[in-house]
């Protein structure tokens, strides 16, 4: 299963960095996050600074967002103080590349959405499966992703589970 999942979500994300490359951008949205603190419930008593870059955007084949963090520990962890964790998750609108209106009920659209997840060293999931975008009052968006989550079998995780991951936007006024 781990072969034909990784085989299945490079293969998406070829076609989707070529449909990319074609398709042009409907909008984005960029961060630039800077953090510093100490006593975090993990790596607890040391001095932690992190910086965070987030994109998010949309095209006409469906949507994307990554993230990267990248974080220093002043003085002690790790062997050079710093490690790093990023995302990619690109999203593939069946209602938007087949031009049917799949909408029903509060579902606006069904999706297939995919995840690469990479930290430090060996740390790598690859996660695909079925998602919807909702209509439901008060957000600007919401959606909902199923991904069944398989790691790279080399950080003796167990492979084989399911995520359920919301997403959603709200404009506070």
């Amino acid at each position: 299963m781990k072969r034909s999942l990784t085989s299945a979500a490079l293969a998406a994300g070829l076609i989707l960095s070529g449909e990319a490359m074609a398709s042009p951008m409907l909008w984005q949205n960029n961060s630039l996050t800077y953090l510093y603190g100490k006593n975090f419930a993990v790596d607890a008593g040391e001095i932690q600074q992190t910086i965070t870059f987030e994109h998010a955007s949309g095209w006409t084949w469906g949507d994307m967002f990554l993230f990267v963090d990248n974080k220093w520990y002043n003085g002690i962890s790790g062997s050079d103080g710093h490690t790093y964790y990023g995302e990619f998750s690109p999203r593939l609108s069946l209602g938007k590349i087949s031009g049917a209106d799949l909408s029903f009920g509060p579902v606006k659209d069904v999706l297939i959405s995919a995840t690469y997840e990479r930290g430090e060293g060996r740390n790598r999931n690859y996660l695909l499966g079925p998602a919807v975008d909702l209509a439901i009052p008060g957000f600007d968006r919401f959606a909902l992703n199923t991904y069944y989550r398989e790691p790279d079998g080399i950080t003796g995780k167990p492979g084989g589970q399911w995520q359920l991951t919301p997403t959603w936007a709200i404009t506070i006024r």
